[in-house]
């Protein structure tokens, strides 16, 4: 199952201490299920190696914050080309009332929402 918690989320990590202490900020992405995290300020170099080779590692350490916030709302965090349960059954949570009463009118062929 996916969750559609990212905009609520966002502003919980955007507003926390772990957001100042690292320097990451997250940013909403497709669908309410995805987020980037990305650096609150730029890199100030593109010539300077040190700069360019410490990527990797802060890609590391965001994605380690990352998992520790998000495990205390039980959700674990991945990396997928595609979801592989998009479009099945039961594959997303959807809390908004507005929409799961939209959905159910269209007995579940969202299709003409495109």
């Amino acid at each position: 199952m996916l969750s559609n918690r990212a905009t609520e989320l966002l502003a919980v990590f955007n507003g926390s201490e772990l957001s100042d202490q690292y320097g990451i900020q997250l940013m909403p992405e497709f669908g309410g299920w995805m987020v980037e995290a990305v650096p609150k300020a730029p890199y100030t170099s593109t010539i300077d190696a040190d700069e360019l080779l410490s990527c990797e590692e802060k890609l590391q350490e965001r994605r380690k914050v990352l998992e520790e916030f998000f495990k205390q709302y039980d959700i674990s965090i991945m990396s997928l080309s595609q979801a592989p349960g998009l479009g099945t059954k039961d594959h997303i949570e959807i809390r908004d009332e507005a929409i799961i009463e939209k959905a159910k009118s269209l007995e579940g062929d969202l299709s003409s929402l495109n």
